[in-house]
């Protein structure tokens, strides 16, 4: 025997069925067909042994309906205890007894007639209830089933029983998550492509037709065929040769996106599934009903019927119970509408709570209202006309419902912002030129509008349209009225919706063109023209002085100034005078010319450059010539080597940088008619040259050579018998040399040039009494030879030469004779000093200082014959020297005679 178990019974029957809402309208049912018809059938539907928790083996049934009924008394706080403790109560009457096996024996029987009658009603139910799609997810199928008793069936049977009512059985799915880009949404405003899927197959010969997206990518006809990314391939190809339109380029632009993001087949399939989940969204938000939804998909797409039918049960809620969870899900995905009719068709305060519904419909009403404030906000925007608020309120509102396509096209149909900080300035050739910033996205063109009837273009049509279509923000008015006030507006446009205006205005007045000045010693006659609208011009001078005076021009193109100094420069400025259509007088921004009285040009044919102090003390030159008579006169420098125009040639000034000349810049000084200019030294050799100006063109006068060139550097001579070796380092440049040499007051001079120097190995003199040696840098140029400084090489004077040889006697019993010298000298005449130098050594002194000065002796030579001397030296040790060397200052070289005379 077994005993009741309380806390199964209370943890696996009466907690459950508390739940269980489906169940207990159930019970309920029975009891009140109990009341009616006591036939054991009315319970046939209920698990009665499951409800009462009836042994298998059906031992000892009244001890257990006893503890059954004691337990559910005890418990009639709970629903489920009263319902199940009267249906004991009510079957007691209907003459059941529910003590007897027999009885549990007659209710399996009878359960099974009344399954087979439900399963059949079961199945007309699903039938009617999804006739609409035709189709129920097996998750789905199986709860309705168990809800309405029928759980016991197994899955095949459930789905055999419903698919034979033509309701398909499939898998749920999840929906995708993949986001579709705008560039892909776009192919949507084409009639050309049907979906997404049109777009892929644009190579194929013929549109795809039952396209399946849910558990495969494939379309027909022809047999089922996969869609992979070599057919997105192609259809780049093909849209890429096609005949160009705006749906054929919209094309290219998925297609890249396609190619770029969604490579792998996977995401290949959730990518298109993902297209038709939010083209059914776009549906089921306006409104439509599945059945019209399920015709437009299948007929209009080429969708796949059972796929296009499983996407609207999902997406519609048809498929399985909601909760809200999903509620809130649709809020934080931006579906407000979904939300709200999904929230509107399940918030039961007895399924989910009083705190729960509370809870989402708070969410569910910040989020309407915060776009119900952004709508307003849109609104109030709109009605003061700043677009840019207006566009900001509706692309946030945007955001919060994504769905609401109305939106979208309110943010379409916004104006762009205006264009900003317009400029309006005169440009070349009396034309305006505007600019403006803007920073409203590439998207946009420009529209310039012009209006000459004393307002800005308020519109596109407000006036005259020079320009639409502008890409830069910049343009060019080439041709504006004259001597009028004109008032220019620049619009954005997007999408045929224009901007309001940036507005600016200007004034074309043209000043006098032409215009130029003859003179002569006294006077300067001026000539100039009008624009054709100008009244008049006017012109002012200014002195040197700088005072001003104007002009008497009268209403001719010309006037002659009298009464002027030669020489002195004016400036004349013009303005031309306009009268604007209101009566106003305006004029011209001022054209200026300077000019001077003077007479003919003249050459300068007199230049002098001397070598001068600087007032800060620095070494310079000052230049001087005569006064040409009111004409300036520039000194312009160039290299000493370049070919320059013949004093008389009219030059142009600009033309003088061809020849790498520069202007000199300096102190000016005039005197008695003479004109001077002090300017530094150059650090190389230049032609100055007098140039006579006559605006900017000038007569070319006189020239000189100023400057300095770099001198030679480390000379040197070296003397080789009778010849002379000159040699020196070049400075850099183009030079040659002239080298000059002097004997006493004798001199003598030649030109080395490089060519030259580099054959001898240096320049070669023969001479024999040189005493200095100088050399000095010389260029060429213009005609011209200019010789630097020299550079002085003193040369010690040869020598004469004098001979000797020395007799040296033996030591004999430690005496010696005296020492014979002989001196000799080959044309050297006169008295020589000589010291007679002893060394006890194996070296020979090099100098008298080497030795002992054993005797000093004086030889008078005639020139001619030799003269012999001799001379006592002391004791000394072998081995010794004798060697005479010149006594202090003697004027000859003393050459010694072989060293075995010298040894002793």
């Amino acid at each position: 025997m077994m005993t009741f178990d309380q806390k199964a019974y209370l943890a696996d029957v009466l907690k459950p069925l508390t739940r269980d809402k489906l169940l207990l309208a159930e019970i309920q049912r029975a009891l009140r067909e109990l009341q009616g018809s006591p036939d054991v059938s009315v319970v046939a539907g209920l698990d009665l042994a499951t409800l009462l928790a009836i042994p298998a083996d059906l031992s000892d049934l009244a001890a257990h309906i006893t503890s059954v009924d004691m337990f559910l008394n005890k418990r009639q706080s709970m629903p489920p205890a009263q319902f199940l403790k009267k249906l004991i109560a009510e079957l007691k009457v209907a003459g059941h007894d529910l003590t007897s096996p027999a009885f549990w024996k007659q209710l399996q029987s009878a359960k099974a007639d009344v399954f087979k009658s439900k399963l059949a009603d079961f199945t007309a139910a699903v039938s009617l209830e999804h006739q609409a799609l035709k189709v129920i997810t097996k998750e789905h199928l199986s709860d309705k089933a168990k809800a309405q008793g029928l759980g016991s069936i197994s899955e095949s049977a459930l789905k055999s029983a419903v698919e034979g009512s033509g309701i398909v059985v499939c898998s749920d799915f999840k929906l995708p998550t993949t986001p579709i880009q705008r560039g892909v949404t776009d192919i949507g405003r084409f009639t050309e492509y049907r979906s997404i899927v049109d777009v892929l197959l644009l190579a194929e010969p013929q549109r795809a037709e039952s396209i399946r997206v849910i558990d495969e990518l494939t379309f027909g006809p022809g047999g089922r065929r996969p869609i992979t990314i070599a057919q997105v391939v192609a259809a780049q190809k093909a849209a890429e040769t096609g005949k160009d339109s705006d749906a054929l380029q919209a094309a290219q632009k998925a297609l890249t996106i396609v190619r770029t993001d969604f490579a792998e087949s996977v995401d290949l399939q959730q990518f298109v599934l993902a297209s038709f989940v939010a083209t059914t969204k776009e549906m089921l938000a306006r409104g439509e009903l599945l059945a019209s939804a399920l015709l437009k998909l299948t007929k209009g797409t080429g969708l796949d019927n059972v796929d296009a039918a499983r996407i609207l049960a999902k997406l519609s809620g048809s498929t399985g119970t909601r909760d809200l969870n999903d509620v809130t899900n649709l809020v934080a995905e931006g579906s407000l509408a979904d939300a709200r009719n999904t929230f509107d068709a399940i918030a039961n305060v007895d399924q989910f709570g009083e705190a729960e519904v509370n809870r989402v419909a708070a969410v569910l009403a910040a989020a309407e209202n915060r776009k119900a404030t952004l709508v307003a906000g849109y609104e109030a925007a709109m009605a003061k006309r700043d677009y840019g608020t207006a566009a900001n309120a509706l692309a946030q509102a945007s955001v919060v419902d994504r769905k609401d396509a109305r939106l979208t096209e309110l943010l379409e149909k916004l104006p762009p912002p205006s264009p900003e900080y317009l400029v309006a300035k005169p440009s070349e050739k009396d034309g305006i030129t505007l600019s403006w910033k803007f920073d409203g996205g590439a998207d946009c063109q420009f529209i310039v509008v012009r209006s000459t009837d004393g307002h800005a273009p308020a519109n596109t049509g407000d006036g005259s349209q020079l320009a639409r279509d502008l890409t830069a923000a910049a343009f060019t008015d080439p041709a504006p009225p004259m001597a009028k006030r004109v008032h220019y507006s620049v619009f954005a446009v997007r999408r045929g919706v224009a901007s309001l205006p940036a507005s600016a205005e200007q004034i074309v007045l043209p000043g006098p063109k032409d215009v130029t000045a003859g003179s002569s010693p006294t006077e300067v006659t001026l000539m100039w023209r009008l624009a054709p609208e100008a009244v008049g011009v006017q012109v002012t001078r200014t002195n040197p002085d700088g005072t001003r005076a104007p002009v008497n021009a009268g209403g001719a193109n010309r006037t002659t100034v009298t009464g002027l100094v030669t020489g002195e420069r004016y400036r004349f400025s013009f303005e031309a005078v306009y009268v604007l259509p209101d009566g106003t007088r305006v004029v011209s921004p001022p054209v200026a010319i300077d000019a001077s009285p003077r007479g003919l040009i003249s050459v300068i044919g007199d230049l002098h450059i001397a070598d001068a102090k600087l007032s800060d003390g620095r070494d310079g030159h000052r230049a001087t010539w005569p006064e040409p008579g009111g004409y300036s006169v520039e000194l312009w420098a160039f290299p000493i080597d370049e070919k320059l125009p013949a004093a008389g040639i009219e030059v142009d000034l600009a033309d003088l940088d061809g020849i790498d000349g520069r202007r000199v810049s300096g102190v000016l000084g005039a005197w008695a008619g003479q004109t001077s200019l002090s300017f530094p030294r150059f650090r190389d050799l230049r032609v100055i040259a007098a140039i006579t100006v006559d605006g900017n063109r000038g007569l070319f006068g006189a020239s000189a050579v100023v400057g300095s060139a770099p001198s030679v550097k480390n000379p040197r001579v070296d003397r080789y018998g009778d010849e002379l070796v000159v040699s020196w380092e070049w400075p850099h440049g183009d030079y040659s040399a002239a080298v000059s040499w002097f004997s006493g007051s004798m001199a003598q001079s030649k030109s080395v040039s490089r060519a030259e120097y580099k054959i001898n190995g240096g320049c070669r003199i023969q001479a024999t009494a040189v005493d200095r040696v100088t050399i000095s840098t010389v260029a060429f140029g213009n005609g011209q030879k200019w010789i630097a400084s020299p550079v002085e090489v003193q040369i010690a004077a040869r020598l004469p030469v004098v001979k000797y040889k020395l007799e040296i006697p033996p030591s004999r019993f430690g005496r010696r004779k005296p020492v014979r010298a002989t001196v000799e000298s080959d044309g050297f005449s006169g008295p020589v000093s000589l010291l007679v130098v002893a060394r006890e050594s194996s070296i020979m002194p090099s100098r008298s200082t080497d030795g002992e000065v054993v005797e000093k002796i004086r030889v008078d030579l005639n020139g001619v014959t030799p003269a012999s001397v001799e001379f006592s030296i002391p004791r000394l040790v072998s081995p010794f020297w004798i060697r005479i060397f010149p006594d202090g200052g003697a004027p000859v070289k003393l050459e010694d005679p072989p060293t075995n005379q010298l040894k002793g």
